[in-house]
């Protein structure tokens, strides 16, 4: 008597390629959107990060740092964007001196000027950023000696919002809100 061997036919064999290639065609939109807000939830929580610690060097050192949002203007080999990095200020009124890195956001990450309103009321100015090229203009949150921000007259605007710059609706789907407290220079975040 002959024995047949168990196998796989053609057909079983096309229907569980066809299973697991509708499997990868679903799963793929949600992977992808999900390392996005991880990448949104990284970069906002590494500003969040200097912001604690420019709270905590202004009150170990008795005098004011600012955190620089430095702007990166677009040119023809590069899309622009934001940079971030903490400046010690001179008790004195002399030169302000830079503190650490330069920490520069991902292209694809942009500040969303229509639901930032604290953006307009930080201070502005020019300083020379060598890792970046030279002269750049920038906005500054303060922090004084006591732990406060240098700018308490916000009331309700103290709003940071970060967007991916592909999503061009009124309110993004996917974004991280930064609200610091004036009085206490806390940070709490939003998310959808």
């Amino acid at each position: 008597m002959k024995s047949r061997q168990a196998a796989f036919t053609l057909v079983e064999l096309l229907i569980v390629v066809a299973i697991i290639g509708l499997l990868l065609g679903l799963v793929t939109p949600a992977a992808s959107n999900m390392q996005a807000g991880l990448q949104l939830n990284q970069n906002g929580q590494g500003i969040i990060d200097k912001l604690s610690l420019c709270r905590q060097l202004a009150t170990t050192q008795n005098r004011d740092v600012e955190l620089r949002f430095i702007d990166i203007p677009t040119s023809e080999t590069d899309t622009g964007g934001q940079a971030f990095q903490i400046w010690l200020l001179n008790p004195r009124g002399g030169t302000a001196e830079a503190y650490g890195k330069i920490v520069r956001l991902p292209e694809e990450i942009k500040l969303n000027d229509d639901l930032s309103p604290m953006w307009t009321k930080l201070p502005s100015g020019t300083a020379d950023f060598t890792a970046l090229g030279g002269d750049r203009t920038y906005r500054a949150i303060r922090f004084r000696s006591n732990g406060r921000l240098a700018r308490n007259d916000m009331g309700s605007d103290n709003y940071l919002t970060y967007s991916f710059r592909r999503d061009r609706e009124a309110v993004p789907g996917n974004y991280y809100t930064l609200q610091i407290n004036p009085v206490t220079g806390w940070v709490t975040t939003y998310r959808p």
